[in-house]
């Protein structure tokens, strides 16, 4: 159930990153009417072309696209679009322009046709520079292939080329070996031009990898062995691909007789890597891939992601003592947790469970040194415990115990055991799915509680069973987390991540009928109207983050108006009722004295504000003008002293992208904010974009607010910056040397400032 302090964040949550998002605001609709779009605004298009599965492109999302500089400059310059390039529209958008890596940024210009392309993920800094090279007419691609294509042969114009063709996955082989005939072949072994051979010239039979392979020495003095033969083994690596998948048995022969003469003393093992792959499908499979894995591997990450991959996949006892050979080699490499985790699992899978538990936990031990989350390594050492009759160690005192097998194999387990099933839902990605892990499920008392009344299982959402369990029990967030009864039936659910007291009091509840979740909803469906169960009820699902607004009405309508008030009613206000409009809302804000009486100010003014910004998002999305007004006159009758402020916002947010932007943003920041490090930043960035003085004017009040509010290195260079801008040179130099002084004292890299100081310096003895 939240506490008073968690609904205010909560609401502060969605007020903050929802309604008043500095992010970038994607677009919806069909790919045809983004382009219709993006032509009648004369805007550019940008596309985050990605795929659910992408680790980088939820970095990204999470990340990058909900940066405010981001946001401020894209929302402005672009019409922007994500686009899941697994299904609907996305399968011929990825086959059209060539999508094969995730994420890809593809830029378009606002007649539909592409001009940039950037594959993987982007800092912040590097996706505002690909936005401005998108828009740069010069640099667009079909200008650069137009040039390229009449024959231009200037060298920087060809390098720069060729590296943006490979930076987008495109074939630059061309132009390339076009940029290297410009220069002399002795001096292909420098620095810049070998990155054009590494990055363009992989074809083991062209006349550049010839060239490197009959030169090899001379490439090596200037350059370091281990990249020129990385460079070879690539290329031969390369031919291999097409042979592996066609089965081409004559150009397999012959790929082995060149790897022979290219490669020198790696070709053995070159050899080995391809005939294991080639007959991977057939009966020599497995005779080549131990012969690789035994004798020629020396990666342990690879030894033990395959002994890991057979462990998880196999059942023969012959293979998984190949399996084991190839875990005890990787931690002979590298010895660490993962290694002997996975060396620990073949043991136990083995049934030598007694040599399994030792290295289980010296696993854990590892883990601990190296700061990892070792939480099934320590139910792994729990049941090799209870096992091998390890009487020391209760199996609770390791925490909860989490079954293995398919979902069908958890269900019979419950309901031969006659117990409840918690379902730990998460994904790998997740942040408190992790910290629950490390931090909650191991604490004894959840294992006594959790080991004694449910059979466990941890449940990866987006893999195997998982995602379409998802889907029929509405697992949308992260760790969520599900209690089904001995039959198979879910009777609660709880959505985040929660201390040990309260996974302990969910769990009590969820082996409550009077309390479950699922059971209320039943009782609710078939007219129960209690007023404590209405209570209940609506606390329950305001939990999971479900609209509460019906059962939690029908409970206020059980209780006098004055004892809305009260603690307990007040708490499910907050949760449940988010309505501006409403009866409930409405009558807390007339009557705010009586509720600070009885809650505090803090509580009061929070709620209020986050039902006002919540009312604020579908406004400032729709542009509805009706609607904003009588928003606003609600701000100023609901809000206090608090009212100008959040005005101001309102106004800011309302108008983004018109050109009445700039009159609310100077109005907002002038009089109304108070944070240090926001002003510093749309300071920043009306340098960094503007040439207008009086905008520059206004920056340098927002820069000497920020310092006014918190000196410090960052905000007396912006300050700085403008100054020189603004032409007032030595006032500019001035501020420069403090900020240096500012940053070097807390040991900050201040070279930037440095290099302004330089600059301005020399503008001085002009």
């Amino acid at each position: 159930m939240f506490s008073k302090k968690s609904i205010l964040t909560f609401i502060a949550a969605i007020l903050s990153f929802s309604i008043f998002a500095q992010g970038i605001q994607f677009s919806e609709g069909s790919w045809a009417e983004i382009k219709a779009k993006a032509k009648a605004e004369k805007k550019y298009i940008f596309v985050d072309a990605y795929a659910v599965w992408c680790g980088p492109c939820k970095w990204m999302a999470k990340e990058v696209f909900t940066d405010a500089k981001v946001g401020e400059t894209y929302n402005k310059q672009f019409v922007s679009y994500k686009f899941d390039m697994e299904k609907g529209e996305g399968l011929d958008f990825a086959k059209e322009y060539k999508v094969r890596a995730y994420p890809t940024l593809v830029y378009f210009n606002p007649e539909g046709e592409m001009v940039h392309k950037v594959v993987g993920a982007q800092q912040v800094d590097a996706l505002l520079e690909q936005g401005t090279l998108a828009q740069d007419t010069k640099q667009q691609l079909p200008a650069l292939q137009k040039r390229f294509a009449a024959g231009e042969k200037d060298p920087e114009f060809l390098y720069n080329y060729a590296m943006r063709v490979y930076k987008s996955y495109e074939d630059a082989s061309e132009i390339g070996l076009a940029y290297l005939n410009t220069q002399k072949k002795e001096d292909w072994s420098n620095e810049k031009n070998f990155e054009i051979i590494q990055n363009t010239q992989g074809d083991y039979t062209s006349e550049v990898y010839q060239y490197i392979v009959k030169n090899k020495a001379g490439f090596v003095k200037v350059l370091e062995e281990e990249a020129i033969n990385t460079y070879i083994q690539n290329g031969v690596m390369t031919a291999m691909r097409p042979i592996i998948k066609e089965q081409d048995e004559k150009a397999y022969l012959n790929l082995k007789s060149e790897i022979t003469k290219l490669t020198g003393d790696q070709a053995a093992k070159l050899n080995a890597y391809f005939d294991m792959h080639y007959h991977r499908k057939n009966d020599r499979g497995e005779e080549f891939k131990a012969t690789y894995y035994d004798k020629y591997c020396d990666n342990a990450n690879e030894l033990n992601s395959i002994a890991w991959n057979y462990f998880e996949n196999e059942e023969e006892t012959a293979k998984l003592e190949q399996a084991l050979r190839w875990s005890e080699k990787s931690i002979k490499i590298a010895k660490n947790w993962a290694f002997v985790d996975t060396k620990a699992n073949l043991l136990h899978k083995l049934g030598r469970d007694k040599e399994a538990l030792a290295e289980a936990e010296e696993a854990v031990a590892l883990a601990k040194k190296e700061g990892q989350d070792a939480a099934e390594t320590e139910a792994l050492v729990t049941e090799l415990k209870a096992k091998t009759g390890n009487v020391n160690v209760s199996p609770t005192e390791e925490g909860i115990v989490f079954q293995e097998g398919s979902w069908a194999d958890i269900v019979a387990k419950a309901k031969a055991e006659k117990k409840y099933i918690f379902v730990d839902a998460y994904a790998v990605w997740c942040g408190p799915c992790k910290w629950m892990a490390k931090n909650i499920f191991p604490d004894a008392e959840v294992g006594k509680l959790y080991n004694a009344k449910f059979v466990n299982y941890k449940f990866d959402m987006e893999k195997g069973e998982g995602p379409e369990f998802a889907k029929k029990h509405g697992v949308s967030a992260y760790p969520t987390l599900l209690f089904f009864s001995p039959e198979g039936e879910l009777v609660h659910k709880v959505v985040g991540g929660l201390p040990a007291e309260q996974l302990i009091e969910q769990g009590n509840t969820a082996l409550d009928p009077n309390k479950q979740l699922f059971t209320l909803k039943k009782k609710y469906e078939t007219g129960e109207r209690d007023p404590d169960f209405l209570y209940n009820y609506a606390m329950a699902l305001a939990s999971i983050y479900e609209d509460a607004s019906e059962p939690a009405g029908l409970y206020l309508k059980t209780q006098k108006k004055e004892d809305w008030s009260t603690e307990k009613n007040f708490e499910l206000i907050m949760s449940t009722q988010h309505d501006s409009k409403s009866e409930v809302f409405q009558y807390v804000a007339n009557n705010k004295a009586a509720f600070v009486k009885a809650a505090d100010a803090e509580s009061v003014d929070g709620y209020i504000e986050g039902v006002m910004g919540m009312s604020a998002q579908n406004i400032i999305q729709n542009k509805d003008e009706t609607a904003y007004k009588a928003l606003k006159e609600d701000v100023k009758k609901y809000m206090g002293d608090n009212a100008a402020a959040f005005s101001a916002k309102l106004d800011l947010y309302y108008f983004q992208g018109t050109k009445d932007e700039y009159k609310y943003l100077s109005a907002y920041l002038d009089k109304h904010c108070d944070n240090s490090a926001e002003l510093n930043e749309m300071a920043w960035m009306y340098f960094e974009s503007e040439t207008n003085k009086k905008k520059l004017k206004a920056a340098l009040r927002w820069a000497e607010k920020s310092v006014d509010l918190d000196r410090n290195w960052a905000n007396m260079d912006t300050k700085a910056n403008l100054q020189f801008k603004l032409g007032d040179k030595k006032s500019a130099l001035a501020t420069a040397k403090n900020a240096v002084e500012l940053g070097q004292a807390l040991g900050q890299d201040t070279t930037e400032t440095e290099n302004l100081i330089a600059e301005i310096e020399g503008a001085l003895k002009k």
